[in-house]
């Protein structure tokens, strides 16, 4: 069976992904459930926190406070979602990090150009520069501002993989070693799957929370 199979088989020969497609059903809000659970709950607490915090960075348009919160959901989702055995883990591509980020940043960037065109070229400048090293400041900052989606993208990419071959490894030690090491080694693989757990929770924060940041240098 093959992670990358999108008909490999869980249990009771379901398709891993129909399994998936349930797991958003568990983090939804405890308004849809006559009894909220302890996990709809708490993800409950986690989005009115996340709300309160990412408004100050889009003073103009506090509205559109749920764009980042939109992409906090599907990157932990996606993350979450990897963490199943034979499942297919989006958020160790490229392609699909920069697929997500990529609007969203190019977006607050020409949102700033259109309505603060003075702002952006002056933000190319840091304050207090000298005037002959003007047009090298200018390079750097175009070039460091351009990377940021490529940087957003392989930094998800680099921490969920890595955390994913920790596992894979500790799984092959499980499997090869005698049977008095395999019970020590299934306790720290169980360790690692929790820690590796929150650091998709913490993952999509980060990417979601600089992309606030962004818009905030943006004036949003």
């Amino acid at each position: 069976m093959s992670m990358f199979d999108p008909c490999g088989s869980l249990v009771w020969c379901y398709p891993v992904k129909w399994v998936l497609v349930m797991f958003p059903v568990l983090l939804s809000s405890s308004k849809f459930f006559f009894v909220s659970s302890g996990l709809g709950l708490l993800f409950d607490e986690i989005i009115k926190k996340l709300l309160i915090e990412w408004k100050p960075s889009m003073k103009s348009f506090s509205s559109s406070v749920m764009l980042p919160m939109g992409l906090f959901m599907t990157i932990l989702l996606l993350n979450w979602m990897s963490m199943f055995p034979f499942s297919f883990p989006v958020s160790t591509h490229f392609s699909a990090n920069l697929a997500m980020c990529f609007p969203m940043w190019f977006g607050g960037l020409v949102y700033m150009g259109r309505k603060f065109p003075l702002e952006t070229l002056a933000h190319l400048v840091p304050t207090g520069s000298p005037i002959i090293l003007t047009p090298l400041l200018v390079m750097i900052e175009v070039v460091s501002t351009l990377i940021r989606p490529l940087s957003l993208s392989v930094r998800l990419l680099a921490n969920m993989m890595a955390g994913h071959m920790v596992m894979a490894l500790l799984s092959e030690m499980i499997i090869k070693s005698p049977f008095y090491i395999a019970p020590l080694a299934g306790v720290v693989l169980a360790v690692m799957t929790a820690f590796e757990l929150a650091v998709c929770l913490i993952q999509a924060y980060v990417f979601s929370k600089l992309i606030t940041l962004y818009w905030d240098e943006n004036k949003l």
